[in-house]
């Protein structure tokens, strides 16, 4: 009797522990699924920090191991750095073993997806490509992703209206990504356009005054890739010389602009972990469009707008905030 009872104990307890291995398989195989992030800059840089916290705010919370990776290519920006930057991802990816990969910005692209994952079996979803992934192949069997384009011919909609004349500057860093930048500005606005390129705050600031002298319109790009940038420095310096209207289309550029009508890093971290969630659960990565982000954040700038003696409309006042009161 004594057998019986403990053999069937044990049988009861072994269909226990099978039945509850079943039920938590799901969970267990669901929470074990790995998201590697790969941020093309560095912790501290807003436009990466705003992509990197929208994919955390969705993946952690839905039960997904996450891991980080930063290439540090705006500080460390030579083609050697990069190239580095890449292989250290490589190998990351190879410990790590990620089910999906995100790949924030140009460079995550350009030197780990296209040399090392592009058209195999390990699914990436892309963001922040500025204005054509094409140029690297996407999409493809296991790529698609998020574009990111400038709402620059709503800008010079606006720019246009308070000018004197029809000449467009553009001021920025002497970098790649900058140069992408005006060469697609150019062809999407189509129309001519005078580019000037610093590397210093210094050269910025001189810059800065030739142009209010020789344009009508000046848009002022990234300032990510120019050396000694002092925000505060930058803010008083435009408040005090600008004398021609001037936009950006960078939230964190607003404060030296007249007008601001910015892209979103948080749509694109969005899309991105949203999208990938969907492959995760069983959609295949060429079943899901390449798109362009769609939101646009209007910022109004009210010092700059009394130093240029312009008065904002109803309408455009009710789509934005305001800022430097």
């Amino acid at each position: 009797m004594t057998t019986d009872f403990v053999g069937k104990r044990n049988a009861f307890a072994i269909v226990v522990i099978v039945m509850g291995a079943m039920i938590l398989a799901p969970a267990m195989s669901y929470a074990r699924q790995k998201v590697l992030f790969i941020d093309s800059y560095n912790e501290g840089y807003l436009w990466s920090d705003g992509i990197t916290s929208s994919v955390k705010n969705i993946i952690s919370p839905a039960g997904y191991d996450l891991n980080i990776f930063r290439m540090d290519t705006k500080r460390k920006s030579s083609e050697n750095d990069k190239l580095q930057a890449g292989r250290q991802a490589k190998m990351l990816i190879e410990r790590y073993n990620p089910d999906i990969v995100i790949a924030a910005d140009d460079n995550a692209s350009q030197y780990v997806v296209v040399p090392y994952l592009k058209n195999t079996s390990l699914p990436i979803v892309f963001c922040g490509i500025n204005w054509d992934a094409g140029i690297y192949g996407f999409p493809c069997s296991n790529v698609t992703g998020m574009v990111e384009v400038a709402p620059v011919n709503a800008l010079l909609t606006y720019l246009k209206s308070w000018a004197k004349g029809v000449r467009i500057g553009i001021l920025g860093p002497d970098n790649e990504t900058h140069l992408k930048e005006f060469v697609n500005i150019k062809l999407k606005c189509q129309t001519d356009m005078f580019n000037r390129s610093v590397l210093t705050f210094a050269a910025w600031k001189e810059a800065f005054v030739e142009l209010q002298d020789s344009m009508n319109i000046l848009i002022l790009e990234n300032y990510a890739g120019i050396s000694d940038w002092d925000n505060n420095k930058a803010q008083q310096f435009v408040e005090e010389q600008t004398r021609i209207p001037t936009g950006t289309v960078h939230d964190f550029m607003a404060p030296f602009a007249l007008i601001c009508m910015a892209k979103s890093a948080s749509e694109q971290g969005e899309w991105a972990a949203k999208t990938a969630i969907n492959i995760l659960q069983g959609a295949k990565p060429s079943s899901i469009p390449v798109v362009e982000n769609k939101i646009s954040l209007l910022y109004l700038n009210q010092r700059i707008a009394k130093k240029l003696n312009i008065t904002f409309g109803k309408t455009l006042i009710k789509k934005a905030d305001f800022i430097n009161k």
